[in-house]
């Protein structure tokens, strides 16, 4: 299919919305890119993490001591996916289970000594990826971005009765 094809506008209520942004958001391209930029920057960084492992670092390094379920919640995954980031960061000696006190069943993720010791690194390497997405974005841009994706989770999640996870 042409390009020019694909960039359609599809009339909603008032607003012009191109067909291959609805497309890429619903497939996850524009997560999925991010992903694949910051992997690249860390990997050329040095660091032995993927993004998702880094938001877990990142997550526990204003939240230590949380257990996987606040994590999932947090980072928005399915408890598979966190087991697995935290299986291979703990392999890695960046974080370590420790029982919780109050429930014997339940365990609270820690970061080691060296979990810590990448978070300066980690942030710096994903503010340069970062950089790289928004360019040609401007603060302003990305603020009323930020402001509208906000407003769309929220009208979303009343929509379909989802929790926040604010």
């Amino acid at each position: 299919m042409e390009k020019e094809k694909m960039r359609k506008s599809v009339p909603v209520d008032g607003l012009t919305l191109e067909t291959n942004i609805i497309l890429a958001v619903k497939n996850g391209r524009i997560s999925e890119a991010i992903t694949l930029l910051a992997n690249k920057e860390l990997k050329d960084a040095g660091y032995e993490l993927t993004f998702e492992q880094a938001l877990v670092v990142f997550l526990l390094n204003f939240y230590d001591g949380l257990t996987q379920r606040d994590i999932a919640i947090s980072l928005d995954k399915d408890s598979p996916s966190i087991t697995r980031l935290i299986d291979e960061l703990e392999a890695l000696k960046m974080l370590e289970r420790k029982s919780d006190p109050k429930d014997r069943r339940a365990k609270n993720i820690y970061l080691t000594q060296k979990g810590k010791s990448v978070v300066p690194g980690i942030i710096d390497v994903t503010k340069i990826a970062f950089k790289k997405a928004f360019k040609g974005i401007s603060d302003d841009e990305v603020n009323i971005m930020q402001s509208v994706l906000k407003r769309m989770i929220e009208n979303m999640r009343a929509e379909t009765g989802m929790v926040s996870v604010e």
